[in-house]
């Protein structure tokens, strides 16, 4: 669960059709199924991962994630996500040429007002990584 500066609370639940998403006091902002704004599905929520939102409303979160350029053959990875899509997922490979091996749900997630949404992950060592997310459009 998380507020933002003007009150509005991002927390995980699950809708009247029992399928777990991210809300706000106002609506769901994501289900599990929907497709982001970036052509992901978002497979799952990890509700142990937590949720952030940041002044305008975007929420980062831990889920699985199916890319679904990928096509039939498409398998659901560890992800950090907004409304927006995938801000990183295991197997990435990092601007600095890291490959993204691990996403940690232990550390949580944030956002800040750029939209930079932040995790642990595991490099090696074990690296705070900072990765900016797809642009946001409500």
């Amino acid at each position: 669960m998380a507020i933002n500066l003007y009150g509005t609370v991002a927390f995980g639940g699950r809708d009247g059709n029992a399928i777990d998403a991210a809300f706000t006091q106002e609506r769901a902002v994501v289900r599990e199924g929907e497709t982001l704004g970036d052509t992901t599905l978002l497979d799952d929520i990890n509700e142990n991962g937590g949720i952030a939102i940041n002044v305008f409303g975007q929420v980062a979160f831990h889920g699985d994630a199916i890319d679904a350029a990928v096509g039939p053959d498409a398998v659901a990875v560890k992800a950090v996500l907004t409304q927006a899509g995938v801000v990183a997922k295991e197997g990435d490979i990092l601007p600095g040429g890291d490959i993204l091996t691990e996403i940690s749900d232990a550390g949580g997630v944030a956002i800040n007002t750029f939209g930079q949404a932040l995790t642990l992950t595991q490099i090696d060592p074990l690296l705070l990584t900072k990765i900016d997310p797809p642009r946001y459009s409500p």
